[in-house]
């Protein structure tokens, strides 16, 4: 693993903060589409609220790839588990804003785990990363 205490470190806070994010990405798997269905909404607004997380997504990776190498990783990390945070628990009180809510989750998603691979990489030797991995 690392060379000095700094990386191990380093690579325990990475292992914590992947941890509680697919913590709650597994809860919010199952406690959004609960929480739609209580909303007896349209199959067609659960299905477009559903997805449009990974929309926000899809749109940002390449732009938070570059800004990534540009800005520092760890600032990036840390603004999307804030983002990711405020959004999830904001989500079941502001009902007319749940799309864009949504949206923001995929977006700080991608925030997360964008930087947080780069970084994972950089504290490794790229052909061990998998082993780790």
């Amino acid at each position: 693993m690392g060379k000095n205490k700094k990386e191990n470190n380093q690579f325990k806070l990475y292992l914590l903060i992947v941890f509680l994010v697919r913590l709650s990405l597994g809860i919010n798997l199952i406690a959004i589409p609960l929480f739609l269905i209580n909303l007896k909404i349209s199959d067609l607004e659960f299905g477009i609220i559903i997805v449009s997380s990974s929309i926000g997504s899809i749109f940002v990776k390449l732009p938070l790839g570059i800004l990534s190498d540009r800005i520092s990783k760890k600032k990036l990390l840390y603004v999307g588990c804030i983002l990711l945070s405020i959004s999830t628990i904001l989500f079941p009180y502001y009902r007319s804003y749940i799309l864009l809510l949504r949206i923001i989750q995929g977006f700080s998603m991608s925030m997360i785990f964008i930087p947080l691979a780069v970084l994972f990489i950089e504290m490794f030797k790229e052909s061990m990363s998998g082993w780790y991995n």
